[in-house]
Protein backbone atom coordinates (compact mmCIF):
# COMPACT_ATOMS: atom_id res chain seq x y z
CA UNK A 1 0.00 0.00 0.00
CA UNK A 2 2.85 2.40 0.80
CA UNK A 3 4.48 1.96 -2.62
CA UNK A 4 1.13 2.46 -4.35
CA UNK A 5 0.57 5.66 -2.40
CA UNK A 6 4.06 6.91 -3.22
CA UNK A 7 3.52 6.29 -6.94
CA UNK A 8 0.21 8.13 -6.77
CA UNK A 9 1.81 11.15 -5.08
CA UNK A 10 4.63 11.22 -7.65
CA UNK A 11 2.12 11.03 -10.48
CA UNK A 12 0.34 14.11 -9.08
CA UNK A 13 3.55 16.09 -8.49
CA UNK A 14 5.23 15.06 -11.77
CA UNK A 15 2.57 14.04 -14.30
CA UNK A 16 3.67 12.45 -17.56
CA UNK A 17 6.93 12.08 -19.45
CA UNK A 18 8.44 15.28 -20.82
CA UNK A 19 11.64 17.34 -20.52
CA UNK A 20 12.12 18.79 -17.04
CA UNK A 21 14.91 20.54 -15.17
CA UNK A 22 16.42 18.83 -12.17
CA UNK A 23 15.33 20.86 -9.16
CA UNK A 24 17.96 20.09 -6.52
CA UNK A 25 21.31 18.45 -5.90
CA UNK A 26 24.48 18.06 -7.94
CA UNK A 27 22.51 17.92 -11.20
CA UNK A 28 20.40 21.02 -10.54
CA UNK A 29 19.59 22.69 -13.85
CA UNK A 30 20.26 19.62 -16.03
CA UNK A 31 17.30 18.84 -18.31
CA UNK A 32 16.06 15.27 -18.57
CA UNK A 33 13.29 13.67 -20.55
CA UNK A 34 11.85 11.01 -18.29
CA UNK A 35 9.07 10.02 -15.98
CA UNK A 36 9.72 11.39 -12.48
CA UNK A 37 7.06 9.10 -11.04
CA UNK A 38 9.58 6.28 -11.63
CA UNK A 39 12.77 8.23 -10.92
CA UNK A 40 11.68 11.02 -8.62
CA UNK A 41 14.79 10.89 -6.42
CA UNK A 42 16.92 12.16 -9.29
CA UNK A 43 14.69 15.19 -9.79
CA UNK A 44 14.87 15.94 -6.06
CA UNK A 45 18.63 15.50 -5.82
CA UNK A 46 18.40 12.35 -3.70
CA UNK A 47 19.46 9.61 -6.13
CA UNK A 48 22.88 8.24 -5.13
CA UNK A 49 23.26 11.25 -2.88
CA UNK A 50 26.06 9.45 -1.02
CA UNK A 51 28.54 10.15 -3.84
CA UNK A 52 27.36 13.62 -4.87
CA UNK A 53 30.01 15.65 -3.02
CA UNK A 54 32.93 13.50 -4.15
CA UNK A 55 31.58 13.35 -7.70
CA UNK A 56 31.43 17.13 -8.00
CA UNK A 57 34.88 17.55 -6.44
CA UNK A 58 36.46 15.02 -8.81
CA UNK A 59 34.75 16.59 -11.84
CA UNK A 60 36.02 20.04 -10.92
CA UNK A 61 39.59 18.76 -10.44
CA UNK A 62 39.80 16.78 -13.69
CA UNK A 63 40.43 17.42 -17.36
CA UNK A 64 38.70 14.26 -18.61
CA UNK A 65 35.74 12.18 -17.53
CA UNK A 66 35.04 8.57 -18.47
CA UNK A 67 31.71 7.01 -17.52
CA UNK A 68 31.78 3.21 -17.80
CA UNK A 69 28.13 2.23 -17.63
CA UNK A 70 26.79 5.55 -18.90
CA UNK A 71 23.17 4.39 -19.26
CA UNK A 72 21.12 7.51 -20.14
CA UNK A 73 24.06 9.93 -19.96
CA UNK A 74 23.08 11.36 -16.57
CA UNK A 75 26.51 11.44 -14.96
CA UNK A 76 28.12 12.75 -18.14
CA UNK A 77 25.74 15.71 -18.02
CA UNK A 78 26.35 16.32 -14.30
CA UNK A 79 30.12 16.21 -14.78
CA UNK A 80 29.96 18.71 -17.66
CA UNK A 81 27.67 20.98 -15.64
CA UNK A 82 30.39 21.36 -13.01
CA UNK A 83 33.26 21.47 -15.52
CA UNK A 84 32.14 22.45 -19.03
CA UNK A 85 35.67 22.01 -20.38
CA UNK A 86 35.81 18.29 -19.59
CA UNK A 87 36.72 15.87 -22.34
CA UNK A 88 34.08 13.14 -21.96
CA UNK A 89 33.96 9.48 -22.97
CA UNK A 90 30.77 7.52 -22.29
CA UNK A 91 30.92 3.72 -22.44
CA UNK A 92 27.60 1.93 -22.82
CA UNK A 93 26.80 -0.76 -25.41
CA UNK A 94 23.04 -0.35 -25.05
CA UNK A 95 22.06 3.25 -24.19
CA UNK A 96 18.53 3.90 -22.97
CA UNK A 97 16.00 5.05 -25.59
CA UNK A 98 15.97 8.60 -24.19
CA UNK A 99 19.76 8.99 -23.98
CA UNK A 100 20.26 10.96 -27.19
CA UNK A 101 17.40 13.29 -26.33
CA UNK A 102 18.83 13.90 -22.86
CA UNK A 103 22.16 14.93 -24.39
CA UNK A 104 20.59 17.18 -27.02
CA UNK A 105 18.33 18.87 -24.45
CA UNK A 106 21.55 20.01 -22.76
CA UNK A 107 23.31 21.00 -26.01
CA UNK A 108 25.67 18.01 -25.88
CA UNK A 109 26.49 16.21 -29.11
CA UNK A 110 28.94 13.51 -30.09
CA UNK A 111 32.22 14.92 -31.36
CA UNK A 112 35.85 15.43 -30.34
CA UNK A 113 34.87 16.61 -26.84
CA UNK A 114 32.20 13.94 -26.27
CA UNK A 115 32.64 10.37 -27.48
CA UNK A 116 30.23 7.49 -26.99
CA UNK A 117 31.67 3.96 -27.13
CA UNK A 118 28.98 1.38 -27.92
CA UNK A 119 30.88 -1.60 -26.49
CA UNK A 120 31.39 -3.44 -23.22
CA UNK A 121 34.43 -2.36 -21.23
CA UNK A 122 36.11 -5.62 -20.20
CA UNK A 123 39.04 -7.95 -20.77
CA UNK A 124 37.11 -9.59 -23.63
CA UNK A 125 35.54 -6.40 -25.03
CA UNK A 126 37.12 -2.97 -25.33
CA UNK A 127 39.74 -2.69 -22.61
CA UNK A 128 39.78 0.21 -20.19
CA UNK A 129 43.32 0.96 -21.38
CA UNK A 130 41.95 1.46 -24.92
CA UNK A 131 39.00 3.52 -23.69
CA UNK A 132 41.28 5.94 -21.85
CA UNK A 133 43.79 6.46 -24.67
CA UNK A 134 44.32 10.15 -25.42
CA UNK A 135 42.49 11.51 -22.39
CA UNK A 136 44.16 14.36 -20.55
CA UNK A 137 45.06 14.03 -16.88
CA UNK A 138 43.69 14.02 -14.30
CA UNK A 139 41.17 11.48 -15.56
CA UNK A 140 37.95 11.08 -13.55
CA UNK A 141 36.64 7.55 -13.97
CA UNK A 142 33.19 6.38 -12.84
CA UNK A 143 32.34 2.69 -13.12
CA UNK A 144 28.91 1.15 -12.54
CA UNK A 145 28.32 -1.97 -14.62
CA UNK A 146 26.38 -4.36 -12.39
CA UNK A 147 29.04 -6.96 -11.61
CA UNK A 148 31.78 -6.32 -14.18
CA UNK A 149 33.75 -3.78 -12.13
CA UNK A 150 36.79 -5.94 -11.37
CA UNK A 151 37.11 -7.15 -14.95
CA UNK A 152 36.91 -3.58 -16.26
CA UNK A 153 39.51 -2.31 -13.79
CA UNK A 154 41.81 -5.24 -14.59
CA UNK A 155 41.71 -4.28 -18.26
CA UNK A 156 43.03 -0.79 -17.43
CA UNK A 157 45.88 -1.48 -15.02
CA UNK A 158 48.54 0.00 -17.30
CA UNK A 159 46.75 3.35 -17.54
CA UNK A 160 45.80 3.34 -13.87
CA UNK A 161 49.47 2.84 -12.98
CA UNK A 162 50.85 5.47 -15.34
CA UNK A 163 48.29 8.29 -15.25
CA UNK A 164 46.69 10.41 -12.56
CA UNK A 165 43.20 9.01 -12.13
CA UNK A 166 40.35 9.68 -9.71
CA UNK A 167 37.82 6.87 -9.39
CA UNK A 168 34.30 6.36 -8.13
CA UNK A 169 33.24 2.73 -8.44
CA UNK A 170 30.02 0.95 -7.48
CA UNK A 171 30.37 -2.72 -6.63
CA UNK A 172 27.58 -5.24 -6.53
CA UNK A 173 28.87 -7.90 -4.14
CA UNK A 174 31.16 -7.89 -1.12
CA UNK A 175 33.56 -10.21 -2.91
CA UNK A 176 33.81 -7.89 -5.90
CA UNK A 177 34.27 -4.88 -3.65
CA UNK A 178 37.19 -6.55 -1.88
CA UNK A 179 38.83 -7.68 -5.13
CA UNK A 180 38.55 -4.19 -6.66
CA UNK A 181 39.96 -2.56 -3.54
CA UNK A 182 42.89 -4.98 -3.36
CA UNK A 183 43.70 -4.45 -7.04
CA UNK A 184 43.74 -0.66 -6.69
CA UNK A 185 45.65 -0.65 -3.42
CA UNK A 186 48.21 -2.93 -5.04
CA UNK A 187 48.97 -0.30 -7.70
CA UNK A 188 49.19 2.63 -5.32
CA UNK A 189 45.67 3.93 -4.77
CA UNK A 190 44.11 5.07 -1.52
CA UNK A 191 40.59 3.66 -1.31
CA UNK A 192 37.67 4.90 0.80
CA UNK A 193 34.38 3.02 1.02
CA UNK A 194 31.36 5.33 1.05
CA UNK A 195 28.79 4.14 3.61
CA UNK A 196 25.12 4.03 2.73
CA UNK A 197 23.38 7.15 4.04
CA UNK A 198 21.38 6.80 7.23
CA UNK A 199 18.46 8.46 5.43
CA UNK A 200 18.02 5.31 3.29
CA UNK A 201 16.03 3.89 6.18
CA UNK A 202 13.27 6.25 5.05
CA UNK A 203 14.27 7.30 1.51
CA UNK A 204 14.90 3.98 -0.13
CA UNK A 205 16.36 3.44 -3.58
CA UNK A 206 15.08 0.69 -5.85
CA UNK A 207 17.99 -1.75 -5.75
CA UNK A 208 17.42 -5.28 -7.13
CA UNK A 209 20.93 -6.40 -6.05
CA UNK A 210 21.43 -6.78 -2.27
CA UNK A 211 24.95 -5.27 -2.17
CA UNK A 212 25.27 -1.84 -3.80
CA UNK A 213 28.03 0.33 -2.42
CA UNK A 214 30.42 2.92 -3.79
CA UNK A 215 34.07 3.59 -3.09
CA UNK A 216 36.52 6.27 -4.19
CA UNK A 217 40.14 5.74 -5.13
CA UNK A 218 42.94 8.28 -5.66
CA UNK A 219 46.66 7.93 -6.24
CA UNK A 220 48.71 8.16 -3.06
Amino acid sequence: MVSVAKRAIKAVLFPGTRPRKILFGAGKGVILCGDPSHNGQRYLGLAELEIAREFVRFAEQSKSFCDVGASDGWYCLVARKHNPGLQVVAVEPHPRPDTRMNLELNDVYEGPAFRWIYEHCSSTGKSLDDVLIGLNEPIFLKIDIDGGEFDALSSGVRTLREKVCLLIVETHSQELEQKCIELLQGIGYRVKVIPTGWYRIVIREQRPIPHNRWFTAVRT
